[in-house]
């Protein structure tokens, strides 16, 4: 800087202000795909494009993705891969209840090592979106647009509740 007042010609004119809003725009960018390749890892936010085109199927799955950190805090092996497995596990078994289609992309495993759920992750899987299941329809109404009424849903948790139990609670 020449006589202190940095005023020299590599640092002024209209180059500099083209090259900052340049900059600018590029790093807004950069910023808004890292954002959104990576919400998928967000707590409480399903993976981008994993909407289910049901509305009372999409709500209950907001709903499990939100809950699911403060579900799953007393267990600390419970990482973010395990809550990604946890959120791809709910909408496999929405997708099945409701009879969807899956989407075009391989969706991943239910778990990091490709095998299924242990019965214990996948009790938790179930109770949980039971629970999301009632709050959607206690918070939000009857979902009249979708595929299934709340009491096939629950049923059909309740049953695969019952299958994969770990300790089947065994009635008369």
């Amino acid at each position: 800087m020449p006589g202190g007042t940095g005023d020299d010609a590599r640092g002024t004119g209209a180059g500099a202000t083209a090259l900052g809003r340049s900059f600018a725009a590029a790093l807004t960018e950069g910023l808004s795909r890292s954002v959104a390749s990576r919400a998928y890892a967000l707590p409480g936010r399903p993976a981008a494009g994993a909407v289910l085109p049901d509305p009372y199927a999409d709500a209950v799955l907001r709903r499990f993705a939100e809950a699911l950190p403060a579900a799953s805090a007393g267990e600390g092996r419970y990482g973010s891969g395990a809550r990604e497995a946890s959120v791809r596990r709910a909408r496999e078994l929405l997708r099945d209840v409701f009879g969807l289609a899956a989407p075009a992309g391989p969706d991943g495993p239910p778990s990091a090592d490709g095998a299924p759920p242990a019965r214990r992750e996948e009790a938790a899987v179930v109770t949980l979106l039971l629970e999301c299941a009632v709050r959607a329809v206690l918070e939000e109404g009857p979902f009249e647009a979708s595929a299934r009424r709340p009491p096939e849903l629950v049923r059909a948790l309740g049953r695969r509740l019952r299958e994969v139990a770990p300790d089947p609670v065994r009635i008369g």
